[in-house]
């Protein structure tokens, strides 16, 4: 009987050993699991953090892109004048060269008729000296 008791005492230790183990281990896998939890907790408030930051950096490409468009609109409204400043120019610029023509044209049209008053004058100066002739 002795060795019956000396036995339960000795199942009973080692039961009482698993417990106690199996106890630390629930304690230990407890701890994980809220570690992990918190981990978790931690990783998902940085997802969200990451999704916000893309979602603004969505919006400011997409402000960036609109503004770009608004660029090129203006600089091709801004290349549409100046072509046509420049045709204007071109336009002005012929226009003063076919004065330019037009004033020269006249100008010997003037010498032409200086030539021909001069020519005129002194034949009316030698017509008067051959009719009235100074006695």
């Amino acid at each position: 009987m002795r060795k019956l008791a000396t036995r339960t005492q000795e199942s009973t230790a080692s039961v009482d050993g698993i417990i106690e183990r199996l106890g630390q281990s629930s304690q230990d896998a407890l701890s994980i699991v809220q570690k992990t939890t918190a981990a978790t907790d931690a990783n998902i408030d940085g997802v969200k953090s990451s999704s916000d930051a893309i979602e603004q950096l969505q919006q400011s490409l997409s402000i960036i892109e609109q503004q770009a468009a608004s660029i090129s609109s203006s600089a091709n409204e801004q290349s549409q004048t100046c072509m046509t400043i420049k045709d204007s120019v071109s336009s002005v610029s012929n226009i003063a060269v076919h004065n330019n023509e037009v004033i020269n044209q006249c100008s010997q049209q003037q010498e032409i008729l200086l030539q021909q008053v001069a020519h005129l004058k002194a034949s009316l100066i030698k017509f008067k000296l051959e009719s009235h002739p100074q006695a």
